[in-house]
């Protein structure tokens, strides 16, 4: 039982020629896809295959007499006149390009002439007059098909442009609209740190400040305990009120200065806290900055393709 195995892949853009206009190209797909060249060792008959999902963009054996034609650094086409399809890939790099072509060539030569083209010319000269007549309106010469090849890949290189461009147009607006929300909130942490710092000293000097009153007050404490001792019963009975009294004081104070340690411990944990927003805040301002540099570069190599498109479409023929 014959097996087809896969001898190469490539991924690459796919279009096809306009069938009505037979001179622009329509994307048939929205991303680059792979494309694979299938072998069967059996029948020597090589396939090229490219699925979208479930979809098959292409399926169809490599004839003889076919033809693949790079009509610029990353693009190439050929047509396959059983499906009367002419098929155009845009590659990421060239090297893949070169990749499919030679493959391409490679299995065009493992194919016998078919005996109806024998007599009826060279089949190579009969693929490049479709291809031709695909990609320029009318008139011939080499002049003429070197200039059809360049818009090819400016076309190409323009699409991709807009899309991207269109994306970075939402994403500089999210990204504007962003930046100024943060740059709101590090003013806001930057005051209430300012703040918080503040209050912070605030509370160390009342912290400073009750620790003293309670070193009075336990020294007062033992004070009228000593005196407490050398005193009579009707002496002691108002030491006592004043030493409960005391007592009391003390134990509020106490209270209060744990109060204040609890109090400046979360102002110190705020803090922490306020610091490392603002460290976020600085990153994510860094990281803004970077992507509009971005933008900028992309709008600059938008509008060099753009001009360089209207200088190129001057010398082109009316449709």
């Amino acid at each position: 039982m014959s097996k087809e195995e896969p001898v190469l892949t490539v991924q690459a853009h796919i279009f096809q020629i306009d069938p009505e206009t037979r001179k622009s190209w329509k994307p048939v797909s929205t991303r680059a896809l792979p494309v694979q060249f299938y072998y069967n060792i059996d029948t020597n008959v090589y396939r090229i295959i490219s699925v979208d999902g479930t979809k098959a963009i292409i399926n169809h054996p490599i004839r003889p007499g076919m033809v693949f034609s790079k009509t610029s650094q990353k693009f190439g086409q050929w047509t396959d006149k059983a499906s009367s399809t002419v098929f155009g890939l845009g590659f990421s790099v060239e090297t893949d390009l070169l990749s499919f072509k030679d493959k391409f060539e490679t299995a065009t030569r493992s194919q016998p002439v078919e005996p109806s083209r024998a007599g009826s010319g060279n089949a190579v000269e009969e693929v490049q007059t479709v291809l031709k007549s695909a990609s320029i309106s009318s008139g011939g010469g080499d002049n003429v098909k070197q200039e059809h090849r360049e818009p090819d890949e400016l076309r190409y290189e323009n699409e991709r442009l807009k899309q991207a461009l269109a994306t970075s147009g939402t994403n500089a607006k999210k990204w504007e609209h962003e930046l100024q929300t943060l740059k709101a909130t590090n003013l806001k942490l930057k005051s209430a740190l300012k703040e918080s710092a503040v209050n912070v000293e605030d509370w160390r000097r009342q912290l400073t400040a009750w620790k003293e009153s309670c070193g009075r007050l336990e020294a007062r404490v033992k004070e009228l305990e000593a005196q407490e001792q050398r005193r009579d019963s009707a002496a002691s009975v108002k030491s006592n009120q004043e030493l409960t009294s005391l007592r009391r004081e003390l134990e509020t104070s106490r209270q209060s200065n744990n109060d204040l340690q609890k109090t400046v411990g979360k102002l110190k944990e705020e803090k922490a806290e306020i610091l490392e927003q603002r460290n976020a805040s600085n990153a994510e301002l860094e990281e803004l900055r970077i992507y509009k540099s971005r933008i900028v570069a992309w709008k600059s190599e938008f509008g060099t393709h753009i001009r360089d498109l209207q200088l190129l479409s001057g010398r082109l023929p009316p449709d």
